[in-house]
């Protein structure tokens, strides 16, 4: 069954192999792409609402926030009112 394979897995220590790989996965995709959505989910084969989940999943909140955070185009500042 599925939980006798995760219970195996994580005692030979390759369920925590797995999940830090999928996290790289995950922070890689939305490096590459800039946060741009539609490429991280056909980048990682998933659908598009599926990458929120996956994200808190992976355990990659911080690090997919400060991308989108670098990625997000400058605010643009209105020109003085003369």
């Amino acid at each position: 069954s599925l939980l006798e394979v995760e219970h195996a897995l994580g005692k030979s220590g390759l369920l925590s192999k797995l999940e830090a790989k999928e996290r790289d996965l995950v922070i890689a995709a939305f490096e590459e792409h800039k946060g741009a959505l539609g490429r991280i989910a056909f980048t990682l084969n998933i659908r598009r609402r599926e990458i929120d989940h996956l994200i808190r999943v992976a355990g990659a909140e911080r690090e997919v926030a400060e991308i989108r955070e670098r990625s997000s185009p400058p605010k643009r500042r209105h020109p003085p009112k003369r």
